[in-house]
């Protein structure tokens, strides 16, 4: 009668123990079960998805994972939306937005030299 989860051999109580040869047994039906299970989890991601495109990220020796398997990150804001609670802007992306805060900076600097230079500080 073989045990239940991994099927491995048990001793009947009418044969005579013969401890060698029932070890023995026993080390070979473990070594089957072991290897059964590291095929199963070897084949739960095939190696051929381990660090390819769609399929698995790998680690380096860092722990991290490659760059050269991440995405490429985009390099433009336009598709970034923004919030704006207090209207500050007028634009709803990051990119116009930025565009009106470089404006509002640049008129802001040019009134601040027109006061100094009315002040004769400039």
């Amino acid at each position: 009668m073989p045990t239940t989860n991994f099927n491995l051999p048990k001793i009947e109580n009418t044969n005579t123990a013969d401890v060698v040869r029932d070890l023995n047994a026993l080390a070979d039906a473990t070594d089957v079960a072991i290897k059964v299970a590291k095929d199963k989890a070897d084949a739960a991601v095939p190696t051929s998805q381990k660090g390819a495109p769609s399929g698995v990220a790998t680690l380096g020796t860092d722990g991290k994972v490659p760059t050269a398997q991440l995405p490429t990150i985009a390099t433009t804001a336009t598709d970034i939306t923004i919030t704006d609670a207090n209207d500050y802007y007028t634009s709803t992306k990051v990119e116009g937005a930025l565009a009106e805060l470089g404006q509002t900076l640049a008129g802001t600097r040019t009134s601040l030299i027109s006061t100094a230079q009315q002040l004769g500080v400039m």
